[in-house]
């Protein structure tokens, strides 16, 4: 029964420099994965979002210099900031990546946005979606993600946000979907 849920895979063979081919091994043994999946992982990260976040411009930044970046506004700013940016972005970026700006897309952009996140849940139940989101950044971070993820959900789905829970270390949040 299981076996039908599986998807079908295609051999593939490429060549790579020997210290690359190094580097995948020992990543593979850290991991506790197979270089083989080591290197799907790679492939569909790069082809689902990172490519994107590149092509939008989105740059890696250290959570020490995000910190010191978000000490310096105030809660209410750090919350109207996110609200800003999801009224000039999110649809943009929406769009850039499902080349539409709607209900379903919003929600595989949400999935795929907040997976980066470094430690984040997603839980579907009777129609009603819950994120959990928890980092160690700080507590401006999470009410800047606050604002921008909930106008987004708010103008998009034309649904209410029910906040569960934010404490400095986590944003809990659902919302019906159907």
């Amino acid at each position: 029964m299981w076996a039908s849920t599986l998807q079908k895979k295609k051999h593939f063979t490429f060549r790579l420099d020997e210290d690359l081919y190094d580097e995948l091994g020992i990543e593979s043994k850290r991991k506790d994965i197979t270089p083989t999946m080591l290197m799907a992982k790679l492939a569909k990260n790069h082809l689902t979002c990172n490519k994107f976040f590149d092509e939008l411009g989105f740059i890696p930044i250290s959570k020490d210099c995000l910190k010191i970046i978000l000490e310096k506004l105030d809660e209410k700013n750090a919350e109207l900031d996110g609200k800003s940016i999801s009224n000039t972005k999110i649809g943009e970026y929406v769009t850039y990546f499902y080349h539409k700006n709607d209900r379903s897309s919003l929600l595989n952009f949400l999935k795929l946005y907040l997976s980066i996140q470094e430690g984040f849940r997603k839980e579907n139940s009777n129609g009603t979606v819950s994120y959990t989101i928890h980092h160690n950044i700080s507590k401006n971070y999470l009410l800047f993600l606050k604002g921008m993820l909930f106008a987004a959900i708010e103008k998009t789905l034309k649904t209410r946000v029910n906040l569960v829970e934010i404490s400095p270390n986590l944003l809990s949040f659902n919302f019906e979907a159907s």
